[in-house]
C-alpha cells in the first residue's frame, strides 16, 4: 500500500532504482515489470521481483508474473478463492501474469501484462471497479477495457494510470479522494482532469499523482495539510502542490504526502504529530519541507503513520510511529527522523503498510517486519517482529 515506484518524470530512461530492480530481475532470470514507460518482457521463473504491503495483508509478484498473497483474508483479499487467513503465501487464483500489484486495506488490485486491471476482496464501496458493490475472493476484471500501466489500492478506493497517460479512480469519495469533483461513489473507473500523468499514489483519504513535467498534484481530505497547497481546505479535484522543485516520485500516506525530487531529496508535508514526516520535530506542515538532507533516497513508501526509503546503496530507513516495530530498527520507539532498518539486507524495493513494512532485497528475498498478528509478515507465524524476517516463499 502506498508504494511509489521510482519512475522517471523527465524522459531520461530508467532511474537508478528501476535500473537496480531490472538488474536484479535479470540476475534472477527475467525482466517483467515495465519501468519508465517500457513494456514488460517475457516472464521466466518464480523469483520475487515486487512486493506490496497492505493494511493487514501483503502480496508479491514473481518474475513469471504469478501473484502470491498472505495475511488477513476476511474479505478474500488474498485472491485464492477462500476467506482463510494465512501466515504463509498462497497463490492468487488464475493463470494470469501480472506486471504490478497493490495491496490495499481489504482489497487488492493488479495489472496484467496486457494492461487489463483485476481486483479482488471487499467491494462494498465499488473499489473493485466492476460496476457493482459485490466483493470477490478471486480476481475480477475492472470494467471499461482500459489498458493500465499501474493501479494503486487504498482504503475503499483505487486509482490507476493508463498507458496513454490518463488517470482514473473508483470507489468511495466521501472525502473527495477520487478527485472527480463529485462526492458520489464510483463503481467503475472515472477519468480525472486531463493531464499527462505518469504515476499515482493513494493514501487513507487523499491521493497524489505526478505529471510528466515533474509536478505533483493532490486531492481529498486536507485537515492536516496533506494536499501541500498551504491550506487545510479539502478538495475534490487535483490541486498543485506548492513546491517549485521538480519531483520524480510522489507518495500519499495517512494524512501526509512526500515527493522525491530529481536530485534524490525527500520533501514531505501534512500530519506530523508522531514524527511521521521525518523532520526531527513534530507539528503539522502545510507546505513541503526538506527531510534528512544528509540522505539521498532512490525509493519511497508511506504507510499508515510511518514512512520508509531506500538509499542508492540499498540501505533502508524508516521513521514515524513504531509501536508495533514497523520501523524495523529493533525497538518500539517512535522516530521523528530516519533510522536504519536492522540487518544486512540490501534493498531494491520497499513497501509500507498500515503498521508493517516489507522490502525486496538484492538477492531476491522478501523481508517483512512490524505488525504480524494476522500473518502479514509471511514467516509462518502470527506475531509482531521488530526486525526483518524472511518471507517463506515456495515455488
Amino acid at each position: 500500500m502506498r508504494y511509489v515506484r521510482d519512475t522517471s518524470t523527465l524522459g531520461r530512461g530508467l532511474t537508478r532504482t528501476c535500473r537496480l530492480r531490472s538488474l536484479v530481475r535479470a540476475l534472477l532470470g527475467g525482466l517483467v515489470l515495465s519501468c519508465g514507460g517500457e513494456h514488460p518482457t517475457a516472464p521466466s521463473d518464480d523469483a520475487p521481483f515486487a512486493v506490496s504491503a497492505g493494511s493487514e495483508h501483503t502480496c508479491a509478484l514473481a518474475a513469471n508474473g504469478s501473484a502470491r498473497c498472505w495475511g488477513r483474508n476476511t474479505f478474500g483479499q488474498l485472491g485464492d478463492g477462500t476467506t482463510t487467513t494465512t501466515a504463509l503465501p498462497v497463490r492468487v487464483e488464475g493463470d494470469r501474469s501480472y506486471q504490478s500489484v497493490s495491496a490495499g486495506v481489504n482489497h487488492t488490485c493488479a495489472v496484467a501484462l496486457d494492461g487489463a486491471a483485476y481486483c479482488w476482496g471487499e467491494g462494498a464501496a465499488g473499489q473493485l471497479g466492476t460496476g457493482t458493490r459485490e466483493g470477490s475472493s478471486v480476481p475480477v476484471a475492472v470494467t471499461g477495457g482500459i489498458a493500465f500501466q499501474d493501479v494503486r489500492a487504498s482504503t475503499e478506493g483505487t486509482c490507476g494510470v493508463s498507458r496513454d497517460g490518463r488517470l482514473y479512480c473508483w470507489g468511495t469519495s466521501n472525502g473527495g479522494q477520487l478527485g472527480t469533483g463529485s462526492g458520489d461513489d464510483a463503481l467503475a473507473p472515472v477519468a480525472l482532469q486531463s493531464n499527462e500523468w505518469i504515476s499515482v499514489s493513494v493514501g487513507r483519504q487523499h491521493a497524489c499523482a505526478l505529471t510528466a513535467s515533474g509536478t505533483a498534484l493532490c486531492w481529498g481530505v486536507n485537515s492536516h495539510g496533506a494536499l501541500g497547497d498551504g491550506t487545510t481546505r479539502s478538495g475534490d479535484v487535483p490541486v498543485r502542490v506548492a513546491d517549485p522543485l521538480q519531483a520524480r516520485a510522489v507518495a500519499a500516506g495517512g494524512g501526509r504526502s512526500c515527493t522525491l525530487t530529481v536530485s534524490d531529496r525527500l520533501r514531505c508535508w501534512g500530519s506530523n504529530d508522531r514524527g511521521q514526516l521525518g523532520l526531527g520535530v513534530t507539528g503539522d506542515r502545510l507546505l513541503p519541507v526538506a527531510v534528512a538532507d544528509s540522505l539521498s533516497f532512490v525509493s519511497l513508501a508511506l504507510g499508515g503513520e510511518h514512512g520508509c526509503g531506500i538509499t542508492a546503496g540499498g540501505v533502508a530507513y524508516c521513521w514515524g510511529l513504531n509501536f508495533l516495530g514497523q520501523l524495523g530498527d529493533g525497538s518500539l520507539d517512535d522516530a521523528d527522523s530516519p533510522v536504519s532498518v536492522a540487518g544486512e539486507a540490501q534493498f531494491v524495493e520497499i513497501s509500507a503498510g498500515a503498521a508493517h513494512t516489507c522490502g525486496l532485497s538484492v538477492d531476491g528475498a522478501i523481508w517483512c517486519w512490524g505488525f504480524g498478528r494476522f500473518g502479514q509478515l509471511g514467516d509462518g507465524e502470527m506475531q509482531d517482529r521488530v526486525t526483518p524476517v524472511r518471507v517463506m516463499l515456495a515455488p
